[in-house]
């Protein structure tokens, strides 16, 4: 700044302080007020922040210091927003300051646009102590409801303050427990597990005592090493010691009765892992484990007996090592491949053969010379007086004409050489099944569960090679038959149908399996996954017994009434009796993977691909269930269905995942609301349910 300015500076701040001590008469009007402190904020000697209605001035140590007042008039937290509001200073004014001051002042923070002193989160923690000393324990859910704070901010302030302002410890979850109810729950756990008298699930205890899961868990385990209780949790359940020695006894008894153990009758006595509880209990034991079974050393030799008189029957198989399958064992190894022979001659009748687009042509062309050289030898026969001359070219003809579909028999006169010929020309058309190696290589995946040795398993490929290439044969030929008969246009269109349909169910009921994984495996979600398969499943298995149905022409149409009646009037062999096959035991099953597997399998045969659902199309279909569980729970009038309808309405909002149960299963669904909804409204759920269940009792006691 030049000399001459900074002069004039100073005389004008002396004529302003003269100006104000003098009196009145010579009082500067507000325009030059206005022009002096204008021009010092544009020589950069005054900062000043305008108000929005541009009235008053404000500087920044008087913005921080009404920031400072309404921080305390608030209690030690506002929002931004109310403080630009308060203050009537702009927005980004008020929070470029806040930003300064919770630099320099520790004592400050900011969280989700709002400013909390410390002098608030220490009040917080003198309320929280409060309701832990009541309580015994306070959920860092209810607090982050209750003190509307993020759970990252509100768990680290608490845990800096524990010991000391909040006399409490937390657990894996965040929540906050006392050492009482700690030593409260302690004895609790203690009482449960030594009136145990069988093993029981642990989810079991702890909803009938209502404890935590995780401090259940811990304290169990604390327990069964500090030998306060005899037993142990093992699979999910908790094994008392008296019924673990009874166990043990039992399996003992059993084994030295019979020489052997079936892991099928350990798992009915409770026994979860049979091989890993036999290897631990008779570990100086010489035992062979096999698939399904143990046995012992005395079993063995009398196994290798029946083996070596079982060498010498009739349809028995021996390996080059001198192992044997009987003919039973190597006549299920062919059974096994009936699926992928009847998937192979569906591909295989579905791709056109090079030689069937000339057939017609050869055929058409061979006839008319079959017809002359018949003529021909006819007249040459009648010439010489003898008719026998005459068949037997006509059937060298015939046989000719067959060419590669005619297998005739033998001929003396080497009419069979040409059906030789013909055969030879329809193996190199036909696609063939499996190769020796490929065959031996499928057999291996199949035998080596039963312990096959590779010699044993090569002998049984070598034997089956040629029979499973027969049946090949033949099923393609039925496949193409079919496949020639069937309408293209109309077929095409029901396949395209069912594709599309098939593939918004399966999508639903993908959906709706993602709510049942929320529910404990060995709790309600057995039950949960039966509904779904009889429901959602019932339905997709509808759909392609229909469409299989379709290519017989007097079928009636299919419904859940006479869907079993309709499929078994699908009879034929090949891939449409086995898609029917494969649908009727998906919807017959109790697991969503074996259902899963087998509609899979069944829609192969059908040649539907299911598509995999896209996240946006996923979240749609979720939001309109939800939209018509909210549009059915409007309209519903009966008490029974409002409750179950509510119930699967608030699952799904608060375990964001759809679900379908039955109304037997809705008490399940209440028990999996506890701890997401709040606890008054799920005590208003569970009054719910009780007046429903008062109002069937009356009803069936006044019924006539």
């Amino acid at each position: 700044m030049a000399a001459s300015e900074w002069e004039e500076v100073k005389r004008l701040a002396a004529d302003f302080q003269k100006a104000q001590l003098q009196g009145t008469v010579q009082r500067l009007s507000e325009r030059n007020c206005i022009q002096i402190v204008q021009q010092l904020v544009d020589r950069r000697l005054l900062e000043v922040l305008y108000t929005l209605d541009g009235r008053t001035y404000l500087t920044p140590r008087e913005l921080a210091r009404g920031v400072r007042d309404e921080l305390a008039a608030r209690g030690g937290r506002a929002a931004v927003a109310d403080l630009a509001r308060d203050l009537n200073v702009d927005y980004g004014h008020v929070e470029m300051k806040v930003a300064e001051m919770v630099k320099v002042d520790p004592s400050l923070q900011v969280t989700l646009g709002q400013v909390i002193d410390r002098s608030y989160i220490d009040r917080l923690a003198e309320e929280i102590d409060d309701k832990l000393q009541d309580a015994g324990y306070v959920r860092l859910a209810d607090l982050i409801k209750l003190y509307d704070l993020p759970s990252d901010f509100l768990s680290a302030e608490i845990s800096s303050r524990l010991g000391t302002r909040i006399r409490g410890r937390a657990d894996d979850d965040g929540d906050i427990l006392t050492d009482a109810y700690l030593s409260r729950e302690r004895a609790r756990v203690r009482g449960a597990l030594a009136g145990t008298t069988r093993p029981t699930p642990a989810r079991a205890i702890v909803a009938r005592h209502g404890f935590r899961e995780r401090l259940f868990a811990a304290v169990a385990a604390e327990l069964s090493r500090a030998g306060e209780v005899g037993g142990a949790v093992a699979g999910g359940a908790w094994v008392p010691a008296g019924y673990a020695r009874a166990q043990a006894d039992h399996v003992r008894a059993s084994y030295a009765r019979n020489g052997y153990l079936e892991y099928d009758s350990l798992a009915r006595v409770g026994v979860a892992d049979p091989e890993g509880y036999v290897r631990r209990l008779l570990k100086d034991e010489s035992l062979l484990y096999l698939s399904s079974c143990c046995c012992g050393a005395s079993l063995e030799q009398q196994v290798e007996a029946a083996l070596e008189e079982a060498a010498a029957a009739e349809g028995a198989t021996v390996g080059d090592d001198g192992s044997v399958a009987s003919a039973a064992f190597v006549e299920a190894c062919a059974r096994g491949f009936d699926d992928e022979i009847a998937r192979a001659a569906a591909v295989a009748a579905a791709t056109k053969r090079p030689a069937e687009e000339r057939k017609p042509k050869e055929e058409a062309k061979e006839g008319r010379q079959g017809k002359k050289e018949e003529r021909r030898q006819k007249a040459v026969g009648g010439a010489r007086g003898g008719g026998n001359q005459g068949r037997e070219t006509k059937q060298k003809s015939l046989k000719k004409k067959g060419r590669g579909g005619a297998r005739g028999g033998d001929d003396d006169d080497g009419g069979g050489g040409g059906g030789g010929g013909g055969e030879a020309a329809a193996a190199e058309e036909e696609p063939e099944f499996l190769s020796a190696d490929q065959l031996e290589e499928a057999l291996s995946a199949r035998t080596e569960k039963e312990g096959c040795p590779e010699e044993l398993t090569r002998a049984i490929a070598e034997r089956l090679r040629r029979p499973l290439a027969r049946r090949y044969r033949d099923a393609v030929a039925a496949a193409r038959a079919a496949t020639f008969t069937a309408g293209s246009s109309s077929r095409r269109r029901a396949h395209d149908e069912l594709s599309e349909k098939v593939n918004g169910l399966v999508a639903n009921m993908r959906m709706f399996e993602r709510g049942v994984a929320t529910f404990p495996e060995a709790d309600a979600r057995p039950a949960l996954a039966r509904y779904l398969i009889r429901t959602a499943g019932a339905e997709i298995t509808h759909l392609i017994i229909a469409y299989l149905a379709s290519d017989d022409g007097g079928a009636p149409a299919v419904t859940p009434e006479n869907c079993r009646q309709v499929a078994s009037g699908i009879g034929d062999a090949g891939a449409r009796a086995s898609a029917v096959a494969l649908a009727a035991e998906a919807v017959a099953g109790t697991e969503l993977d074996g259902f899963h597997s087998r509609l899979d399998e069944a829609l192969e045969r059908c040649q539907v691909l299911v598509r995999k659902l896209d996240k946006k199309k996923e979240k749609q279909m979720a939001y309109g269930h939800r939209m018509a569980l909210a549009d059915q729970l409007r309209e519903e009038t009966n008490p029974a269905a409002t409750l179950h309808l509510a119930a699967l309405l608030l699952h799904h909002v608060h375990a964001q995942r759809p679900l379908v149960a039955p109304g037997r299963l809705v008490p399940t669904v209440l028990a999996a609301l506890r701890g997401r909804v709040a606890d008054g409204d799920h005590d208003v759920l569970l009054s719910c349910q009780e007046l429903v269940v008062r109002l069937w009792i009356l009803q069936f006691e006044t019924a006539p």
